[in-house]
């Protein structure tokens, strides 16, 4: 923040912070200059739940933020449990209003595909964006990252060949996402479910209710 609050010195405009676990507290936030909080807008990578009461996303808000992205993942809770993320579809939906309501941007990252993702899991993804319709995502396909405990457990299922060398890694098919599914859920639909998230967020030209409810993803 010390740098923060010389950027108006330098002409800066547009500050991004994506470190989640040292910003955002709010004694940190208030050390925000008010002559640079109409200035800067900062852009942030955050997890829901961290922040727990609509006014935490007002004072984000004072403190010039305008766009959070959030790493959802998922609208199951069972899928997120199982992807051991530290959070519920409820509380994301609370948080994501909250950041409407104050008003911030937000942006949401899913994840599709992810190991024994169910239809149903994915229908409750479906679900859950079309609660929120005044949020923009972006939504990938699992890809299981060599050193990452998901990997790990696809190595142990025999599902993966454990990588020994760089070339191995460089030249592997599980950094093809499209050939890559380990999930219950047919590839084709999986790909297909995926273009229509992809493209309801696209044609998004608001961030208001109803502007965007007829670009419903399921």
């Amino acid at each position: 923040f010390s740098r923060t609050n010389k950027s108006g010195a330098f002409g800066l405009t547009n500050v991004d912070y994506t470190d989640t676990l040292k910003i955002l507290i709010k004694n940190q936030i208030y050390k925000v200059p008010i002559e640079h909080k109409k200035s800067i807008i900062i852009l942030l990578d955050a997890q829901s739940g961290k922040y727990t009461a609509k006014e935490d996303f007002e004072l984000m808000y004072k403190a010039g933020c305008r766009w959070i992205e959030f790493g959802i993942e998922s609208g199951s809770q069972e899928h997120l449990r199982r992807m051991k993320k530290a959070l519920t579809p409820e509380r994301a939906e609370i948080d994501l209003k909250n950041c409407r309501d104050a008003g911030i941007i937000t942006l949401c990252y899913f994840m599709l595909g992810y190991i024994d993702e169910t239809e149903e899991d994915l229908k409750a993804t479906c679900q859950l964006l079309n609660r929120i319709p005044f949020v923009k995502f972006i939504s990938s396909l699992f890809t299981p990252l060599p050193g990452s405990e998901a990997y790990d457990i696809l190595v142990a299922q025999g599902k993966l060949k454990p990588i020994t060398s760089l070339n191995e890694v460089l030249n592997d098919s599980i950094f093809n996402t499209m050939n890559a599914n380990y999930s219950k859920v047919p590839t084709l639909d999986l790909k297909v479910i995926r273009a229509s998230i992809l493209w309801a967020s696209f044609t998004k030209k608001t961030f208001s209710d109803d502007s965007v409810r007829k670009y419903s993803v399921f």
